[in-house]
């Protein structure tokens, strides 16, 4: 049952990926060349469930400002999308073969559900902030709640439609689907694209990946890894290494289509929508986008699409607003003052997050702070399994068979790129939250620049070594599920997974609100609040509101 529900997932998200290109290609009159589209020599239909993701959450979060998110409405107008996919239907056959890959792989993946629990922010706001999206339309100062409802990830909108009775293991499934996209990518670049630099990238990835299950205690070297329910960390990954791996060919190639450029923009936003981390590659990209107008490379008509994402990103920092009284959550100096807003939850919040994973001070010595840190949890274990497989496939890369073509060599603004994003990414994580979970994206893309440095090709794609780069690629995606998955598996494998909240008990509070009786998770209770506060509720315009 697991299985089949896992695939009827993807099912639904790749016909929407399909029927929001043909939605597009209307006008243009284009329908039946949807599916013969590539993006940076990869098949477009790779990306269809990607596509559909990204849609789908979108639908969702602009829906809520006007009803919850449990309308029969909705889900009429996600059902009724899916018919555009009738528009040259025969067509949807060429992607036969890409499908079997991704339900391959999302059926691979699936195995982790049989294992899989909550994670201790799935109780402490996740599931309660799905909870009033579910019942209720936008409500303003919501954070006043509790502060951790400002972040409102667009994986809490996608996960919200997930929710089963009283059971919420399908929610882990919207997320695994990033990882069936991401294996099929590799497949597509290792066995039928000429792209050498993708192609190497993927084989020292997948290199990398089986690499994660050996080493000091078993393995751990910041690959991938399916954490709890409902945790970002894996969207974000898959989303920000796609993008910053294809910016980086168009970079080298010099070249753009205006289909790529509409893709990259889908890629960074929908990331920044899973975390803000990513807002800071937004002036490299942005500079791209300039110049390739300047150039006369691109028109801006061609580029009206991009008129979307703006008007998708003005209306999410209307959401941010709304929710916080602040443009960019929990950024301190983008905090206004409203009848709603209480700039001390950013700060407070910030201060609080910063402490939790042990970030970084100026006012602290580097080496006496990275003693500290390399101590906690099992960073010590994962950075010594990471510079062991690093080693590993840079000698991989270097010592190869074949050589790149001249053209896939780094130039100028692909040096700043590369340089600019891990030097950025690693200030941001250090000062931010350096935790190893929020490093998979960035250690993806710190491997995938490797066989630039070699300027060769890792190997030759005759017979045998297709045969030994199948194994390769599926052993790393088969040993993501870890081994109690399997064990659950095979114990019952025809029993769908049932993961039930926690029984909590609440005691009262001031009047309306109650409190944990243990800890500060409140997990489904829209009256509980982890802590005592003093808010009042009232209307603004026709929204609720909660002000202090």
């Amino acid at each position: 049952m697991n299985f089949l529900l896992s695939i009827l997932v993807l099912c639904y998200f790749f016909l929407l990926g399909r029927s929001s290109l043909i939605i597009l290609n209307l006008k243009k009159n284009k329908t039946q060349l949807v599916d013969d589209l590539k993006i940076f020599d990869t098949k477009i239909s790779v990306f269809y469930p990607l596509i559909g993701l990204f849609v789908f959450g979108n639908i969702l979060f602009i829906f809520n400002f006007f009803a919850p998110l449990n309308s029969i409405n909705l889900k009429i107008i996600l059902i009724f999308i899916l018919f555009f996919n009738l528009y040259n239907f025969k067509n949807i056959f060429k992607n036969i073969s890409d499908f079997v890959t991704l339900s391959i792989f999302q059926l691979i993946v699936t195995l982790s559900i049989f294992n899989v629990n909550f994670q201790y922010d799935a109780g402490f706001y996740h599931l309660n902030y799905q909870n009033w999206i579910r019942t209720e339309k936008l409500v303003i100062g919501l954070s006043n709640l509790h502060t951790p409802f400002g972040l409102s990830s667009i994986s809490d909108y996608i996960a919200s439609m997930f929710w089963l009775d009283n059971n919420f293991a399908l929610l882990h499934l919207s997320s695994i689907t990033f990882l069936a996209v991401l294996f099929s990518f590799f497949s597509f670049n290792i066995f039928k694209s000429n792209n050498k630099f993708l192609k190497n990238s993927s084989i020292l990835v997948i290199f990398f990946g089986l690499l994660d299950n050996f080493g000091i205690n078993g393995g751990l070297n910041g690959f991938i890894a399916i954490s709890g329910i409902i945790k970002p960390d894996l969207p974000f990954a898959v989303l920000f290494y796609l993008f910053t791996l294809l910016f980086l060919n168009g970079l080298i190639k010099k070249s753009f289509t205006v289909l790529e450029i509409n893709f990259l923009s889908l890629l960074l936003f929908f990331s920044f929508q899973y975390r803000l981390t990513s807002i800071y590659l937004f002036p490299f990209f942005l500079l791209t986008i300039f110049n390739l107008v300047r150039n006369n490379e691109f028109k801006l008509s061609e580029l009206k699409i991009q008129l979307t994402y703006v008007a998708l990103f003005g209306v999410w920092i209307v959401k941010s607003f709304l929710l916080t009284s602040c443009l960019l959550y929990p950024i301190t100096f983008t905090c206004l003052n409203t009848r709603w807003g209480n700039n001390r939850n950013a700060v407070n919040f910030t201060d609080e997050s910063r402490e939790f994973n042990f970030a970084y001070s100026t006012n602290q010595n580097f080496l006496e702070w990275f003693q500290e840190w390399i101590v906690l949890n099992s960073n010590s274990t994962i950075l010594k399994n990471f510079i062991l497989s690093f080693f590993i496939v840079l000698i991989i890369s270097i010592f190869s068979t074949e050589k790149l073509s001249h053209q896939t060599v780094l130039n100028f603004v692909s040096k700043c790129f590369i340089t600019y994003t891990i030097l950025g990414f690693l200030f941001i994580w250090i000062f931010g939250a350096p935790s190893f979970r929020f490093l998979y994206g960035f250690i993806l893309f710190s491997i995938s620049c490797l066989p630039l440095l070699g300027k060769r090709l890792i190997i030759k794609t005759n017979l045998n070594s297709r045969y030994l780069l199948t194994i390769i690629m599926f052993a790393s995606a088969m040993l993501i599920p870890r081994l109690d998955s399997y064990k659950s598996f095979f114990n019952n494998p025809v029993e769908m997974k049932i993961l039930e909240v926690e029984t909590t008990r609440y005691i009262d509070g001031d009047g309306f609100w109650v409190y944990p009786e243990k800890g500060d998770q409140c997990w489904i209770n829209k009256k509980c609040i982890p802590s005592s506060i003093q808010v009042e509720e009232e209307r603004i315009l026709s929204f609720k509101a909660f002000t202090k």
